[in-house]
């Protein structure tokens, strides 16, 4: 998950205020989902499409969730037909990760989300299937490409791809790398979502 500190608008040099320019420093915490992928046989040609799984029936599986899209984009942009069984296990917050018998057919992933808060759930977990379908097609792109293709999807998933913790700009796909947050267990975060 993120949480974004927004600057004061007087220190962000804009003609206008509008919502496609932020100055904003990013720190992931440890709300997380769970995701699970594994490939699809690729012989098969009657494959044409991922098939996605959620434990919040209320979200959507199909072609306008960030999984799907980011899988699209990957498969667009490598020009690899490898399609996918994505599962989305809703955890706020995570009770630690799953791991897979077979590392090499299925990847467990935790990831954050609070979906539709402003939070990063949606952008965080289409990094993360950029990420798999990278790790689970050989590698064919690089961290700068990911980094690069991710805003085309969504301004913040560049975010996804850095450290934990950086200065984000533009739309939020601009992204500065910092060191972390001097946090310790004196620091109390409290997470709000206005109404």
């Amino acid at each position: 998950m993120s949480i974004d500190y927004f600057l004061p608008t007087d220190m962000i040099p804009l003609v206008a205020l509008c919502l496609d320019d932020l100055a904003s420093l990013f720190q992931t915490i440890s709300l997380s989902d769970e995701l699970c992928f594994s490939r699809m046989p690729s012989s098969d040609e009657t494959i044409a499409a991922d098939h996605m799984t959620c434990s919040d029936t209320s979200l959507p599986v199909d072609s306008s969730n960030l999984v799907i899209k980011a899988l699209n984009l990957m498969r667009a942009k490598t020009n690899i037909k490898q399609y996918f069984r994505v599962h989305l296990n809703k955890i706020v917050p995570a009770q630690g990760s799953s791991h897979c018998n077979d590392a090499s057919k299925f990847l467990y992933y935790d990831v954050i989300l609070i979906e539709s808060a402003g939070l990063g759930g949606g952008s965080g977990n289409a990094a993360t299937a950029m990420h798999a379908f990278n790790r689970l097609c050989g590698h064919p792109c690089s961290a700068a490409q990911l980094r690069e293709w991710s805003a085309e999807i969504g301004s913040d998933i560049s975010f996804f791809f850095s450290s934990g913790t950086a200065y984000c700009t533009g739309r939020g796909e601009v992204v500065r790398p910092l060191p972390a947050l001097p946090l310790s267990d004196d620091v109390v975060v409290h997470i709000f979502k206005p109404r």
